[in-house]
């Protein structure tokens, strides 16, 4: 009995040990869109104004067998809480389809992340809101 309960212990830590989540992400990655980086921000700016647009990508694998790819977009924008939640909605869908209009291997990506920034700096404080959506490309 004593056998069996440390087999059954071992047993569940090597269980919960290969079952983790591994994010990686990295900027200098940046995925290539047909019409280049600036001629995507351009497409963009012309539905909708923001200040700055930063392009990554991530990598997730969940229990070393499945993998997920995603697109991160970060929009830094003014004023975003005077922005309706379903204008935000409408940003999003226009982003989508953009990004499947124009990202090359658009198949080795399964998710968009689109966030919206406003920054706010006084003195030392630094204050960040922000809308983070996630989008199946599929």
């Amino acid at each position: 009995m004593k056998n069996f309960k440390l087999f059954l212990f071992l047993t569940a830590c090597l269980f919960f040990l290969n079952c983790h989540t591994v994010t990686e992400s990295k900027s200098s990655s940046n995925p290539d869109f047909k019409v280049g980086k600036a001629g995507f921000e351009k497409r963009l700016k012309r539905q909708f104004d923001f200040d700055k647009l930063s392009i990554g990508f991530y990598t997730t694998k969940k229990n070393g067998s499945s993998k997920e790819n995603g697109l991160n977009l970060t929009f830094k924008i003014n004023n975003l809480e005077t922005i309706s939640d379903s204008l935000i909605n409408s940003y999003t869908d226009v982003i989508k389809e953009e990004v499947k209009a124009n990202l090359l291997h658009l198949k080795d990506y399964n998710y968009i992340n689109i966030t919206f920034e406003n920054e706010l700096t006084k003195g030392n404080l630094r204050k960040v809101n922000s809308i983070k959506i996630k989008k199946q490309l599929s």
